[in-house]
């Protein structure tokens, strides 16, 4: 995880908005949430991943407050069960 942050934080600090869908052991959700704090979702199944995206994507449109969207964009999903 400490790789993961530190890419997180260098997009960041590049201006890059990062968000996350986050599908794995709770053991892992906490550093998870450190990560990408509020813009994280977790999900328990793929069946939830549309609208997890889709309130990630709403809450940066809203931030945004003007409706521009910022160039670029990074979707990670991890799924610590399967790795």
């Amino acid at each position: 995880m400490a790789d993961t942050a530190a890419q997180v934080r260098a997009l960041q600090r590049m201006g890059i908005r990062v968000s996350a869908v986050f599908m794995g052991e709770d053991s892992s959700a906490g550093a998870a949430a450190q990560i990408y704090g509020k813009n994280m979702a977790r999900i328990r199944g793929m069946d939830q991943l549309a609208r997890a995206a889709g309130r990630l994507i709403q809450n940066e449109i809203r931030e945004l407050g003007d409706g521009r969207l910022w160039p670029c964009r990074l979707w990670a999903v991890f799924d610590t069960e399967h790795n």
